[in-house]
């Protein structure tokens, strides 16, 4: 029990409680109810169906899961001393969500969360933790503001890990060790949501009040004339970008590698398999669209993206009594400077006089600067910006175009209304007409829809956007860094500011990593840049991954889903009942419909049994729970056990009855599938076996693991042991008998049969074999040492990343190194490979000035270089030191 208060101090109240929830304190228990005070030092306790939430004299808020136990161990907030603030909440065991207020502003260092297992320092950000007494903790970010990070430090070996971009996560294990920053997946953000529903609207009515108090300033105490909200720079002892989930392919995969090859970094995607079923509903199966819907508003190109060149306009004068554009003449006449555009695209600046803007055809850019102007777009996606001044805005008539007013110039907020065509606040009144869409300020803003599709993009500042009628989306294409849109929410915040959306169907991401959740309407999503998650909810929805490695699930509905560029994921984990996929059809069955599924090369089940079937291509399968049929088809394919909370045996059968492996939800059966990800349980043990024919590639995880190859030589073809997706240095050992790796005390892994080895993105040191065989060493990311022995050795480099290494004893008559990927320019090989016996420059004027790629060779430091560009300056990487052994010459170099 917390220690006897004589006069406790009210810290806080609550906002909201369901089920049975109770204070506790040495003077006794107390129940609680709405509106109930909560005091310095109690202990809010929760039953099986309690749900409780506070909002404390800071606005800090906590939300709290059912049979979970906080304490509320020192609370002071001290408006006149802020270095006296602090804040410290025990969690002993449960679910909860934590929105910081103003102590963790004004004094960050003294905002802590504690655990059993370990300590949490928060700055600035919407945190959210799990405790399993005995069990595995969680502890992670939702939102982090701008420059802050969450510390996550192990209270049993004081191992750190920070969390420095929004939705990552920590888990701890019961022995304190900490895992590697991974992605909250969706089903884990929503489970955290639902214990916050008043809280979540606490959180508006907060941004609305600092919000009125900003709108109370003049522009120049905002942050200057014009000038955007930033974010702050990142505090000295916090380095930017935080975990890496896994490595620096970023996001929930890695890269695919040269084509036809095994995956170097395969993607590993969220953990499956954990949690209830989210009860979307039962088996409704439509028919799949054979094209995304053809009633979605197109995707809009960003006025802000690449202007076309700015033309000096010729400027006329002209008289014109119609000064607010009714069409009924005014008493007062206005003179204005006539700017007349093309029939193409033209982008015209106006005076600082009263100018008529004439766009005339094309997609136009038209700002008309101080005074009171009027612009008219004409035919054409046209963008009108009036500055300063009392302007009328018409985008034309145009049925196809979508039409945008920008603000982005506006030196504080703005009010934009389509339905009641004004738009109101720092630039002046304005009059719209013909405006589809609008661009906010750099400030808060509030922007109103019509009834018609419409299109936002409120920019920095937090911002009101309400749809109203039509099928209405919001941009965030400029933003630099991760938002986390939730529509069904009516969410938005991130890089941008923290917005409220109303109304709202469809969203495009920004340049980063972004988090994009839909509502039960039909939801067309675009991730934009970036590794996104995208969950499409309820609803017949397009979602669009873009570029990055993205993971999509599309939820209930007919959902048409493209992953774009990059390897992406789709996932069925939310499904309430198996899923068939066919890679070939692109097509996937699931309890709420058929879906349609495009450029997607890592496949997510559900908890119960799938039947996942490939196509041509490389792809990876993620079974899940249940009784799985996987057929990976032709290209080299993976299936991953990474969810399994027991260890994986199986011995890979190529000839006869189909491999059947056991893992901790159910048996699998698989064929053609030539890549295998075991369990990263490190309490479990792995072993694998591969055939006695055909090449495998086994992708180290954690525990101890054994790996054969099985084969004898290369008669079963080249098995291959990658530790790409390993967060440490390797140590390993490639012993004529039992070879073992390690990382640190963590694990060690025994293998044999193995005629490849890939490490890790760390510096390993990777000893050859001492037989007289054949082996095939890929140090990977990382400056390594390579001990050659007495084998055949091929050094394999598949980009540039890869240089760096140390290589003991290499024997030049039997030793290569192969260059593969596009970083090579195979015209290295057949260009003049220089030996120079001095220090290697880069622009040595070794190639008579050309430019073409070359290999160099420094006899003076023992150095293979690959230039790129030959004489010309950089672009030299330094391969390989040469410790001990020949000298490199032409014949070593391998494509």
């Amino acid at each position: 029990m917390p220690e006897s208060q004589n006069s406790p101090t009210e810290i806080g109240v609550i906002t909201g409680l369901t089920g049975e929830a109770y204070a506790e304190s040495d003077s006794g228990s107390r129940v609680l109810e709405p509106g109930s005070p909560i005091f310095q030092g109690e202990q809010l306790v929760t039953g099986p169906a309690g749900n409780i939430e506070v909002r404390f004299v800071d606005d800090t808020l906590l939300s709290q899961g059912g049979n979970s136990r906080i304490t509320l161990d020192d609370y002071v907030y001290d408006t006149t001393d802020t270095s006296a603030s602090e804040l410290l909440l025990d969690i002993t065991e449960g679910t909860f969500r934590v929105v910081t207020g103003k102590i963790a502003e004004q004094n960050p260092e003294r905002f802590k969360v504690g655990s059993p297992l370990a300590t949490i320092g928060i700055r600035g950000t919407i945190t959210v933790h799990e405790v399993q007494p005995g069990g595995i903790e969680k502890h992670g970010v939702e939102e982090i503001h701008s420059g802050k990070a969450l510390i996550v430090q192990s209270n049993i070996d004081g191992a750190i890990r920070q969390i420095a971009n929004p939705l990552g996560m920590v888990d701890v294990s019961p022995s304190g060790m900490l895992s590697p920053v991974r992605p909250l997946s969706p089903q884990e953000f929503n489970t955290f949501r639902e214990i916050a529903p008043a809280n979540i609207r606490e959180e508006r009515e907060i941004i609305q009040e600092r919000q009125d108090e900003d709108d109370e300033d003049t522009p120049e105490e905002q942050q200057g004339e014009g000038e955007p909200v930033e974010g702050e720079p990142l505090p000295g002892d916090v380095a930017p970008g935080g975990g890496d989930p896994l490595g620096e392919a970023g996001g929930l995969q890695g890269t695919q590698g040269v084509v036809g090859q095994p995956p170097v970094e395969p993607p590993v995607g969220p953990p499956v398999g954990q949690g209830p079923d989210n009860g979307r509903g039962g088996p409704v199966f439509r028919e799949p669209p054979i094209e995304p819907k053809d009633d979605i508003p197109e995707k809009p190109i960003d006025p802000l993206d690449d202007p076309i060149d700015i033309v000096k306009p010729v400027v006329t004068t002209t008289d014109d009594d119609d000064s607010d554009g009714d069409g009924d003449g005014d008493n007062d006449a206005t003179t204005y400077n006539t700017i007349t555009g093309t029939e193409g695209a033209d982008n015209r600046t106006g005076t600082s006089g009263a100018d008529k803007m004439l766009g005339l055809g094309g997609d136009d850019v038209l700002n008309g600067m101080d005074g009171d102007d009027s612009l008219s777009g004409g035919d054409g996606a046209d963008t009108l910006s009036g500055g300063k001044g009392d302007d009328i805005l018409d985008g034309g008539t145009s049925p196809d175009d979508i039409d945008f007013a920008s603000y982005s110039d506006a030196s504080g907020s703005v009010t934009v209304n389509l339905a009641t065509n004004t738009a109101t606040g720092a630039d002046g009144n304005d009059v719209l007409n013909n405006i589809e869409g609008v661009i906010g300020s750099g400030y808060n803003d509030t922007l109103t829809g019509d009834e018609n599709n419409n299109w936002f993009e409120g920019l920095n500042g937090n911002d009101n956007i309400y749809g109203e009628g039509g099928y209405d989306g919001v941009s965030y294409e400029q933003a630099e860094d991760t938002v986390t849109v939730h529509l069904g929410g009516g969410t938005a915040y991130g890089a941008a500011g923290s917005d409220y959306l109303e109304s709202i169907e469809n969203v495009i991401g920004s340049k980063s990593a972004d988090n994009i959740t839909g509502s039960g309407e039909d939801n067309t999503l675009y991730g934009g840049r970036g590794n996104d998650v995208i969950d499409g909810m309820n609803g017949d929805d397009t979602i669009y991954g873009e570029g990055g490695n993205d993971v999509l699930l599309g939820g209930n509905g007919v959902n048409s889903i493209d992953g774009g560029s990059g390897v992406d994921s789709v996932s069925y984990i939310h499904s309430t009942s198996g899923v068939t996929i066919d890679v070939a059809a692109k097509s996937a069955i699931h309890c709420g419909g058929t879906d349609t599924i495009l450029n997607i090369e890592s496949f997510i089940g559900s908890n119960h049994d799938d039947s996942m079937t490939g196509g041509t291509g490389n792809e990876q399968f993620f079974g899940g729970q249940g009784n799985n049929v996987i057929d990976g088809g032709d290209g080299f394919d993976i299936v991953s056990f990474a969810s399994s909370t027991s260890g994986v045996v199986f011995t890979v059968n190529n000839v006869g009855p189909l491999t059947t492996i056991t893992h901790s939800g159910g048996d699998d059966t698989i064929s053609n599938i030539e890549g295998f990800i075991g369990s990263y349980v490190t309490t479990e043990s792995d072993n694998m076996t591969g055939s006695d024919d055909v090449a495998e590639t086994f992708f180290g995880t954690l525990g101890d693991d054994t790996y054969d190859g099985k084969g004898i030589g290369l008669s079963g073809g080249v098995d291959t042991l990658s530790y790409a997706l390993i967060e440490g240095k390797m140590d390993i050992t490639m012993d004529d008998c039992m070879a073992t790796a390690t990382t640190g005390t963590a694990f060690t892994d025994h293998f044999s049969n193995i005629e490849k080895i890939i490490g890790s993105s760390y510096d390993d040191t990777i000893q050859g074999k001492m037989d007289s065989s054949e082996e095939t060493i890929q140090g990977g990311k990382g400056s390594d040492t390579i001990n050659l022995g007495n084998a055949t050795t091929t050094l394999s480099y598949v980009s540039l990343a890869d240089g760096g290494d140390t290589i003991d004893n290499f024997d030049s008559a039997t030793d290569k190194f192969h260059f593969s990927g596009s970083d090579f320019d195979p015209a290295a090989k057949t260009a003049t490979f220089m030996t120079i016996n001095s220090a290697y420059s880069g622009s040595d004027g070794l190639f008579g000035g050309d430019s073409e790629a070359h290999f160099v060779y420094d006899t003076a430091c023992n150095i293979l270089w690959y230039d790129s560009n030959g004489d010309e300056p950089g672009e030299a990487t330094k391969i390989a030191t040469i410790s001990s052994g020949d000298d490199v010459t032409a014949a070593d170099i391998i494509f």
